[in-house]
């Protein structure tokens, strides 16, 4: 598969996904990175079904692209728009793809949920040992990476069918304090995390209401 520079069209950053005819197979992604670089094009075997993603090559410190197209492939695409690798999954990512050092070794980590798994890849590709681990309950909405103390034991935030909210553990088993209960209504959007004067707020909404959580899923 190729991919192809071409010259920005403009002096603003824009990212864009380009339509292609109904009976072509491909779909070229195209973004330009900022006023000074080129805009290049990226050709996917299918369309694509999620917008670009920005990771970070921990390497070289340089912006990389993470994509997903119809047939479920998940590509990584670097700045100058080479497609590095491309890797079948089992479902589509929901939500946004986040980056974790599970390892605690300075290399970085794809994580992500389908409705199905919560799934971590290396930057090679490959999945991290223990990965993807099945959900015990169906997702509904993108995964939220939290990080307490800034010391990398990760908690996933993951709403799920029936008004639930799934928090895990890096081993998948879910924290024994966790006590979230709502209304029996669907989470409309990933968890949000904030952290204000010292207290966590664990963010969420339904049709009905908004919650906002402690770290045991109690109303602050």
């Amino acid at each position: 598969t190729e991919a192809a520079a071409e010259e920005p069209e403009t002096a603003e950053n824009t990212e864009e996904v380009e339509e292609v005819e109904e009976n072509q197979p491909q779909q070229r992604v195209k973004r330009q990175i900022s006023a000074q670089q080129p805009l290049f094009t990226a050709t996917l075997d299918y369309p694509a079904i999620i917008a670009p993603q920005a990771v970070k090559n921990h390497y070289t410190g340089e912006g990389e692209f993470a994509i997903q197209d119809s047939k479920n492939q998940l590509y990584l695409i670097s700045a100058s728009g080479k497609i590095l690798w491309k890797k079948l999954l089992q479902d589509r990512i929901l939500g946004s793809i986040w980056q974790v050092d599970m390892l605690k070794n300075n290399k970085l980590q794809m994580a992500f949920v389908t409705e199905k798994e919560l799934v971590i890849i290396d930057r090679n590709g490959n999945m991290l040992k223990g990965y993807p681990k099945a959900l015990p309950k169906q997702a509904t909405q993108g995964l939220t990476v939290c990080d307490y103390e800034n010391n990398k034991n990760y908690r996933f935030f993951i709403p799920a069918e029936n008004g639930q909210i799934m928090l895990l553990k890096a081993d998948g088993t879910q924290p024994s304090d966790w006590q979230f209960t709502g209304n029996k209504k669907d989470i409309q959007a990933p968890v949000q995390y904030i952290k204000q004067q010292g207290k966590d707020f664990i963010l969420a909404f339904d049709n009905k209401q908004c919650y906002f959580l402690n770290r045991q899923g109690k109303e602050r």
